[in-house]
């Protein structure tokens, strides 16, 4: 898995959260094709994609949710 941090904030309350992602999520991102693309690369050009899938992993979930948030090709 690819991770990353990002600064989650809800209800006046700020936090980071761990977030990490599945490398067939990673793939099934990928618009450029090429098979052996970095993953850096394509988690950089599809953050915002990957930030939404983990947002809606936490709103499912709850206050209380899981970390790291483990983003998985199905979630994207």
């Amino acid at each position: 898995m690819t991770e990353a941090r990002w600064s989650y904030q809800n209800a006046g309350a700020s936090r980071s959260v761990h977030v990490e992602v599945e490398h067939a999520a990673l793939e099934r991102l990928d618009e450029s094709g090429i098979a052996h693309a970095l993953p850096h690369a394509i988690f950089t050009a599809n953050r915002a994609a990957i930030e939404r899938a983990a947002r809606r992993i936490i709103d499912r979930e709850g206050p209380n949710f899981a970390e790291p948030i483990q983003v998985t090709a199905r979630d994207v």
